[in-house]
């Protein structure tokens, strides 16, 4: 019942004119979508992602996916949410995280109370006439959400919560360059082994011993606007693979945000604000305990019907592709797709029994068919972000749009002569000055004689 009323709303929402796969949620988590779009305005692409980071991250280190006898995967994401300004892109996110918020809080009560239990110990026993005593051990404050982000912080956090913490900022290019300024980049080259599950290594100047977590659980999520993209997505940062580790969530469709009348329906007395419902959902894995003695303790494996379609999907992006240097990036973007395809397959399952709506057992067709779905819409998302980036740094006359986007990434001289002899867009010896101009403008640069490189992506 629940479902055909989602598919009612939905349509009268205007669901069905979007790309984004709703239907491949939870019932329960789409019907929490689409009253949070009616009451408040809120999109469903945020809303709905945003739910996702903060599930995940809720999970943390507690389930894994056995995939292969040297791969189990985690619900380890790096979200943005991509959105010009009044679009209400940090209202979801601030929803969604609220309970964990509300635990941070709760956490650091408990800190205080117990530290207050540990000075009085520790008083005792320096009273104490007995020499032969054990100090207690300190107590640690755990916090799973993190605003300050040095790599130090960020490991001494983690240290504290092996379970798992995320990264949660407002505007994502703050993190960049706080990320920048601090470690000269090391954190953002850290992100690529971490997302992928390498141990997490930091020295710390005051301690011999370096800091290391050996089970890195580390979640991302900020917003950032359209045209500042290109600030954080360059060719250095895709040739190194770090931007296929990211997912952007672009809506197909932007609207400004929109005051809401009150919704006649929650004034009724059986009604249960979204909240409310969507606390529910989550604390189920809030209160699951992680043991790090015990990594392995609760690992899924796929149907036999799942891993087929798993597999088969997975293949199915590579295998047209021939390794060489002109396929790289599009490889290096498939494998991450496959990878947090993956990851979503955990995570919806998981997800679906939160909801009351599946076990846990195992990770069963629906929940892959539903990762598909959302890892092909995130696939659309992205280009998206790339078509942006590229409209925004070509430069204003037609002309020089096309050349530029005839041209590779790095070109020569007798490649830009070349396109203009078969547009008849200038001679020969106009070329010279064209290139003299994108230069100042900063749309190439110069790689050596009659050698040139794009500036901006493309």
């Amino acid at each position: 019942m629940i479902g055909l009323s989602n598919k009612i709303r939905a349509e009268f929402e205007g669901v069905s004119e979007n790309d984004f796969p709703l239907h491949s949620f939870p019932q329960k988590i789409q019907s929490l979508v689409l009253d949070l779009k009616r009451n408040n305005g809120y999109p469903i692409e945020y809303t709905s992602m945003a739910l996702l980071s903060a599930f995940s991250t809720a999970v943390g280190n507690t389930y894994k996916l056995e995939v292969n006898d040297n791969w189990k995967a985690r619900t380890v994401f790096y979200f943005v949410i991509v959105g010009l300004p009044a679009t209400l892109k940090t209202h979801p996110v601030n929803f969604a995280y609220a309970p964990l918020e509300e635990y941070d809080i709760k956490m650091l009560e408990k800190c205080k109370q117990d530290k207050k239990e540990f000075e009085q110990q520790i008083n005792s026993l320096k009273k104490s006439k007995n020499s032969d005593y054990t100090i207690p051990e300190m107590p640690v404050c755990k916090r799973t959400i993190l605003d300050d982000v040095t790599p130090e912080v960020v490991a001494k956090r983690h240290n504290d919560n092996p379970k798992g913490i995320c990264i949660k900022v407002d505007e994502f290019i703050s993190l960049i360059k706080s990320a920048n300024q601090y470690s000269k980049g090391h954190f953002l080259e850290s992100l690529l082994s971490t997302w992928s599950g390498s141990p997490l290594k930091v020295d710390r100047c005051n301690n011999p011993l370096p800091l290391m977590i050996m089970n890195p659980h580390i979640n991302i999520i900020g917003t950032i606007q359209p045209g500042i993209l290109s600030e954080f997505i360059t060719e250095t940062r895709l040739d190194s693979g770090l931007i296929d580790r990211f997912i952007f969530v672009y809506p197909q469709h932007q609207e400004f945000y929109m005051w809401q009348l009150p919704n006649p329906q929650s004034q009724n007395n059986n009604y249960r604000k979204p909240s409310e419902r969507w606390n529910d959902i989550i604390q189920k894995f809030i209160n699951i305990e992680y043991n790090p003695s015990n990594p392995e303790e609760r690992i899924l494996k796929y149907t036999n019907e799942a891993n087929v379609k798993a597999v088969t999907w997975q293949n199915s992006m590579m295998e047209n592709l021939s390794p060489n240097k002109s396929t790289s990036r599009k490889a290096s973007r498939f494998s991450k797709q496959a990878d947090y395809g993956t990851r979503f397959c955990l995570l919806f399952q998981l997800f679906r029994w939160a909801c009351g709506e599946s076990t846990k057992d195992e990770v069963d067709i629906q929940s892959v068919e539903s990762a598909i779905c959302l890892s092909e819409w995130i696939e659309k998302s992205f280009q998206r972000v790339m078509a942006e980036i590229t409209s925004a740094n070509m430069p204003g006359d037609l002309q020089s749009q096309k050349i530029l986007s005839e041209l590779p990434n790095e070109f020569e001289t007798s490649d830009v002569k070349e396109i203009v002899k078969i547009n008849k867009f200038m001679c020969e010896r106009s070329v010279a000055n064209w290139l003299d101009r994108m230069v100042r403008e900063a749309y190439i640069e110069s790689v050596s004689y009659s050698k040139w490189r794009k500036k901006v992506v493309a």
